[in-house]
C-alpha cells in the first residue's frame, strides 16, 4: 500500500494570497467554491466609512450605540488590531468574541 498525505486547508475569504499558500502546501490542489467570488449575502448590509485613525474608536462606539444594530463584524486588517478592538470593546462592557483574541 503507497503512503497517502492529504492536507486540506480552509479560507473563508478568496483573497489572491490564500491561492499561494495552497501551492505552496499542496500539490495540484482543487479549489472549491461554495458561492462565486464577490457574491454578497442578501441579509447583510455593508458600508465603509472613511475615518482617520484618531476617530476610529468614536466612531466605532457610535455605531454599536445605534439599537438598529442588533449583531456587528468588525474585520480588522491585523490580528494586532482585532486584539486591540476586542480590549478596548470589553473594557467598556461590550461582549466581543474574536478569533485572534484570549
Amino acid at each position: 500500500m503507497q503512503n497517502f498525505c492529504q492536507t486540506t486547508l480552509f479560507f473563508g475569504d478568496n483573497a489572491v494570497r490564500n491561492s499561494y499558500s495552497c501551492k505552496e502546501f499542496a500539490n495540484e490542489p482543487v479549489k472549491i467554491e461554495i458561492v462565486p467570488q464577490g457574491t454578497v449575502a442578501t441579509k447583510i448590509t455593508q458600508k465603509l466609512y472613511c475615518v482617520s485613525t484618531n476617530e476610529k474608536k468614536s466612531v466605532l462606539n457610535k455605531f454599536l450605540t445605534d439599537p438598529a444594530l442588533a449583531s456587528v463584524i468588525i474585520f480588522t486588517r491585523t490580528k494586532h488590531g482585532a486584539d486591540a478592538v476586542a480590549r478596548s470593546l470589553t473594557k467598556v462592557g461590550y461582549s466581543v468574541a474574536s478569533n485572534s483574541w484570549k
